[in-house]
């Protein structure tokens, strides 16, 4: 019962976590503009993410613990890889508009 009780929280973290990054996503896709999200953010969470790997690899986790450790990875890549795509390309953007 506790491993069924576990697997469920971990299961609606994991949806949780990976829903987040949607709206993120689509305001990067649809303004074209990032400005108001913070670079510190980015570093926080992956430094965040990296400590995760560091506990899971030192303890025993069920597999789909390792999965979603590998999607949230995946996502936070992606949103970050999308921030920073936007961010830079809208400065360069403008520089050559002036």
């Amino acid at each position: 019962m506790k491993s069924l009780i576990a697997t469920v929280f971990v299961t609606v973290y994991y949806i949780l976590n990976y829903t987040k990054s949607i709206p993120i996503i689509y305001k990067a896709i649809t303004t074209k503009e990032t400005d108001d999200y913070s670079l510190t953010s980015i570093a926080i969470a992956y430094i965040a993410n990296v400590s995760w790997v560091i506990y899971i690899a030192l303890t025993l986790q069920s597999v789909v613990v390792y999965i979603g450790t590998f999607v949230d990875w995946l996502l936070l890549t992606t949103v970050d890889l999308f921030i920073l795509y936007y961010r830079f390309k809208h400065k360069d953007h403008s520089a050559t508009c002036n």
